[in-house]
């Protein structure tokens, strides 16, 4: 039997139930367009995510640029043509290379509780008010255990942190000249260097449409709100909202 592993750090509640539903209904007048809804009301949690620091280099291959002037100002941006191991090379060839990348906190949420669609909640958290875990932030309210293996979770947070490596080598490269259709970035060593467990506060909500139940989540934090919804839908102002029990 694998053991758990403990949480390190707890976001507390910084909203109460009151201002969470005040931000769902004004989400919700947003964007109904049909009088026949029933909404629930929020209900709190803790809900479970893996943090990653990830340090390593990630290699690139790109043509450069066919002019000199263009060649010798991506140079210059590398270090002289030398820095993550790129060579020099005459204007039109491909060069390769590689670059170091420093991430932290890399977030991937540790639960199924919220649909996918929903995980941008999980980035709307201020990792830096992050406190000491202390299971007395939990006396009032429920808590999930994560279920998402932290091995599982650090192929994501990989994932993670070789999509924004892309962007940082081709914003740096075609700001010189460089041809972004060219560039490739591929994972050279992207090990974990730390990673943590954290208790983070949602707010969730749900309402019934067409047969459907749809969940909303607002950060317990920032209250920051991300929802489902069905497609198609108008934004027009809510006709007839029934709020459930």
């Amino acid at each position: 039997m694998n053991e758990m592993t403990p949480p390190e750090g707890i976001t507390p509640f910084q909203i109460d139930a009151r201002t969470a539903q005040r931000r769902f209904r004004e989400w919700f007048r947003q964007r109904i367009d049909d009088q026949h809804v029933r909404t629930i009301r929020v209900r709190g949690l803790y809900l479970p995510i893996w943090t990653f620091d990830v340090i390593g280099d990630v290699g690139w291959r790109q043509m450069q640029p066919k002019d000199k002037e263009g060649l010798s100002r991506l140079a210059l941006a590398l270090g002289g043509g030398n820095a993550y191991g790129g060579r020099k090379r005459t204007p039109g060839e491909p060069t390769e290379g590689n670059y170091p990348i420093l991430l932290n906190d890399i977030v991937v949420p540790a639960t199924h509780q919220i649909p996918y669609a929903l995980h941008e909640v999980f980035d709307r958290f201020d990792l830096e008010e992050v406190l000491p875990y202390d299971t007395a932030f939990l006396s009032d309210w429920p808590a999930e255990t994560y279920d998402v293996p932290v091995s599982h979770a650090s192929l994501v947070a990989r994932q993670h942190a070789l999509a924004a490596a892309r962007q940082q080598v081709e914003a740096q490269q075609t700001a010189f000249g460089g041809d972004a259709q060219s560039l490739v970035v591929f994972p050279q060593t992207l090990p974990v260097d730390t990673y943590k467990l954290i208790y983070v506060p949602v707010w969730l909500a749900n309402y019934h449409y067409e047969k459907r139940t749809y969940t909303v989540a607002i950060s317990g934090q920032t209250e920051d709100i991300v929802g489902e919804q069905p497609s198609g839908w108008l934004k027009r102002p809510a006709r007839g909202l029934l709020h459930g029990a």
